[in-house]
């Protein structure tokens, strides 16, 4: 599962509920739900530091990071947000989720380079998704990736620096001054998520001129990204890739004929 919801009482509303009102849907929200990499840390020898996370409460972070609702300014600060319960865990990212070649603009300990697939659209807020492995509470079996685990992304970079658009002047890009990708907090910019699609913009892999800081697969790598498939197997995936390789890629029931170049 790619993160985990936490569901709200509407009859004991607290402060942190009523400032989050506004992105409840249907009972849940998602501005601080728990993202997938506290789902792995049991399989990766940090069982102390999953036993430390309250699955209760929101995440947390001290800086949103841009496409977030919490940043003031395009490339502002971004205030400290979610439930200081999980404010341990949030500073204290091991070291596997940093690749080396990223650029730092921050800390090592509290932003990551990596995501999953999501498919398309905006897996960060809904439970049903069609397209990718890993959305809202999902529950993905391998028996459901019926293009084959060998012709699937699971995992790829999302590397914690972006850029986007210039708002002034569409032919440019902005390199952002704070990270997009907080260990595991996520909002509705989809932190930790990659698509191919997000509804109204094709996501090309390290594509700058894109209107969104965080829904794009991209890395300091020249020339592409890293990527793990289904059946445990890591390519390079240049960024000059056809589209429509890349869609199939990332579509776990497309019945495309498509595999890693």
């Amino acid at each position: 599962k790619s993160c985990h919801l936490v569901e709200l009482n509407p009859a004991t509303p607290d402060d942190k509920d009523d400032k989050d009102a506004k992105n409840v849907e249907k009972g849940y929200i998602y501005c601080g739900s728990i993202g997938w990499p506290v789902f792995i840390l049991e399989y990766m020898e940090q069982t102390p530091l999953y036993d430390k996370v309250d699955f209760l409460s929101l995440a947390y972070t001290e800086s949103g990071g841009v496409g977030s609702n919490h940043v003031a300014e395009p490339n502002g600060d971004s205030t400290a947000t979610g439930s200081t319960d999980n404010r341990y865990v949030s500073e204290h990212m091991p070291s596997v989720f940093v690749c080396p070649s990223a650029e730092r603009i921050e800390s090592v300990n509290i932003q990551k380079d990596y995501g999953v697939n999501g498919g398309y659209g905006l897996p960060e807020r809904t439970m049903l998704n069609k397209e990718g492995i890993f959305y809202c509470n999902s529950g993905t079996r391998l028996s459901d990736v019926r293009d084959g685990l060998s012709n699937t992304i699971f995992l790829l970079e999302v590397c914690h620096k972006g850029w986007m658009v210039d708002s002034a002047d569409a032919t440019k890009t902005v390199k952002l001054e704070r990270g997009t990708n907080p260990f595991f907090w996520v909002d509705s910019g989809g932190q930790g998520y990659a698509v191919y699609d997000d509804g109204t913009t094709k996501m090309r892999i390290n594509n700058r001129l894109l209107p969104s800081a965080t829904r794009g697969a991209r890395s300091d790598h020249t020339g592409g990204i890293n990527i793990a498939m289904g059946d445990a197997t890591v390519h390079f995936l240049s960024s000059r890739v056809a589209f429509e390789i890349y869609q199939g890629l990332c579509t776990r029931s497309g019945n495309e004929s498509v595999a890693v170049p």
